[in-house]
């Protein structure tokens, strides 16, 4: 039996900050909002998205009941979006059909309060609600890499989101005045020269509740 395709879509993204490719927040952004205005998917549903290949045009996004072999392969991200025992499959992928991004959105840092930990990589800030909470979480994360791998005589040549895993879809649906993110680093690892993989727990903390989930990055050196 082949597998279903449940939907193909084409997107309509914006570029962040004068990026010249699709960021992954917001990415992020786009999926969550999608999955909760379907009104298909329970709110308590989480996502995991592993970023291949960077996204510079409006793509198609598909849905499938299960996961293809040959979509990994030409896909730019990769997701799975999980409620409860259900799993259903995704992929964003660009073709010369697709079109050429020209709309720009800017986004200025909101995180305050910024504490960096060396001994132990670890880092927090406290973080206004606002509709950039996306955006501004992965930068707090990337802010934290930069504080550990900028060394004397060591310069970073990119910082790259490899996973989220866990995203919860409701994650910012309801509003706090504000937040605090909470960064632990659970493992870093070289897998090539001048370049550093790291594996981090995420904790957004809002009043008594604790949301936590993951994300990897890769820190990348002159």
């Amino acid at each position: 039996m082949g597998n279903k395709s449940l939907s193909k879509i084409t997107t309509n993204l914006k570029l962040l900050n004068g990026r010249n490719y699709i960021h992954s927040s917001t990415i992020l952004n786009y999926l969550s909002n999608y999955f909760i205005n379907s009104q298909v998917y329970a709110f308590e549903g989480s996502l995991d998205v592993f970023f291949r290949k960077k996204l510079n045009s409006q793509c198609y996004l598909t849905l499938t009941e299960q996961r293809e072999e040959d979509f990994p392969k030409k896909a730019s991200i990769e997701f799975i979006l999980k409620v409860r025992d259900k799993k259903i499959y995704g992929y964003l992928s660009s073709s010369d059909e697709n079109k050429k991004i020209n709309d720009h959105y800017v986004v200025n840092d909101e995180c305050s309060n910024f504490s960096f930990f060396e001994e132990n990589f670890s880092a927090e800030c406290n973080l206004s609600n606002s509709i950039h909470l996306y955006e501004n979480l992965i930068a707090f994360i990337r802010k934290a890499h930069e504080f550990k791998f900028s060394k004397d005589f060591i310069s970073i040549k990119n910082i790259v989101n490899l996973s989220v895993t866990n995203f919860p879809l409701d994650l910012f649906r309801k509003k706090k005045s504000q937040l605090k993110l909470k960064l632990k680093n659970i493992f870093s690892r070289n897998i090539e020269e001048k370049k550093i993989a790291t594996y981090n727990e995420i904790s957004v903390v809002s009043l008594n509740e604790i949301i936590k989930f993951e994300v990897s990055f890769l820190v990348e050196f002159e």
